[in-house]
């Protein structure tokens, strides 16, 4: 209906941009993100960053991580990416 009135399509939100600074101000030094971290922590979770270029031996571990979430039934790539 909207190309049929000489609209178009603009595809908005998947190259997102985020200011680190204001996110960890607003959202991740909070009291709720700071109980969720230890809660992950207490469970046996970690979170480690790699700054690029990433080693082939770890790309490969991430490869087969998602190869194995992408073959439980429902399981799409986006949802392994949150």
């Amino acid at each position: 209906m909207y190309k049929q009135l000489g609209f178009s399509l603009l595809k908005i939100g998947e190259g997102a941009v985020v200011d680190l600074k204001h996110f960890c101000e607003s959202t991740a030094k909070k009291k709720y993100f700071r109980y969720i971290r230890r809660k992950m922590e207490s469970e046996g979770y970690r979170l480690t960053r790699y700054k690029p270029p990433q080693a082939q031996p770890l790309l490969d571990e991430i490869e087969e991580v998602s190869k194995e979430w992408l073959s439980m039934p429902g399981h799409r790539e986006f949802g392994f990416l949150q």
